[in-house]
């Protein structure tokens, strides 16, 4: 496990740096757990949070919900991602 250092600022928010937010795949919008104990803080991905779902449901828009590992995406996995979508999105307005 490495060590990161950072700042909290005025506002009581602080920023996971980049390496970190990569390597556990957070996003924006990544909600987060914090527990706090006697040995520090942890911060671990809510598990109510669905990740890599498919399509998701937003306020009456189908969002297409994936993990992101941070690395580029060939045109292979691009086309391949399109059709899943596609096709989710032509089933659930078949089921209604």
């Amino acid at each position: 496990m490495a060590t990161k250092r950072v700042t909290i600022d005025r506002f009581g928010r602080l920023v996971v740096p980049l390496a970190v937010r990569r390597r556990h795949a957070w996003a924006p919008g990544t909600e987060l757990e914090l527990f706090d104990d006697d040995k520090g803080i942890r911060l671990v991905p809510a598990e109510s949070t669905p990740s890599g779902q498919g399509l998701i449901n937003k306020g009456g828009r189908l969002i297409a919900d994936v993990v992101w590992d941070g690395r580029p995406l060939n045109r292979t996995e691009i086309r391949d991602l399109g059709r899943q979508v596609e096709s989710e999105r032509e089933e659930r307005v078949w089921r209604g």
